[in-house]
């Protein structure tokens, strides 16, 4: 049975992973609950192997009071006991890298997302920031135009006045 769990635990990690890395968008979160699942999912590969090391001689002994003495078939099923046991330890460390490897890719996916929504403030804060300014310096130029014209048309109602005036002074004289 426990074997059986740790197979369906195994294959709903993995899904989780795929999930997480091929909808990144969406599914973010199937990521990180990979990332978490493994290391309990490394304890029990770590237990399950440890037992196997330790009732190895129990488990074979009970096989050869049952079975009788078939050598060639003992031999195998004890190397195949062994490689399934030293199987369950590399599966153990194979999953605590994945889980290290899973909450750094996770911590960076997380990381791009808020990259890009810190470059994309920035970038619209500096479109109406240059926006502003462009407006700044068009009212500046058209100030300057204004206040040039006013200023030549001042002077010229000025002069109208004073030239009238002028006319006014030299016809009293005469």
């Amino acid at each position: 049975m426990l074997p059986l769990t740790i197979g369906v635990v195994l294959v709903v990690s993995a899904g989780l992973s795929l999930t997480g890395m091929v909808f990144e968008d969406s599914c973010k979160c199937a990521l990180g609950l990979s990332a978490l699942l493994s290391m309990p999912l490394a304890l029990l590969m770590l237990v399950t192997g440890t037992l196997m090391f330790i009732h190895r001689d129990e488990y074979f002994d009970y096989l050869e009071d049952r079975a009788g003495s078939d050598e060639t078939s003992t031999e195998s099923l004890e190397t195949w006991y062994n490689v399934l046991a030293a199987g369950f330890f590399v599966t153990a460390l194979l999953q605590i890298f994945r889980c290290l490897a899973s909450r750094k890719l996770l911590f960076f996916v997380k990381l791009d997302a808020s990259e890009l929504r810190a470059a994309f403030l920035e970038d619209s804060s500096e479109y109406a920031r240059r926006q502003d300014d462009s407006k700044q310096e068009i009212r500046a130029k058209y100030d300057g135009i204004r206040e040039t014209y006013r200023s030549k048309y001042a002077t010229e109602r000025i002069r109208a006045t004073n030239g009238d005036e002028d006319e006014e002074k030299k016809s009293d004289l005469i």
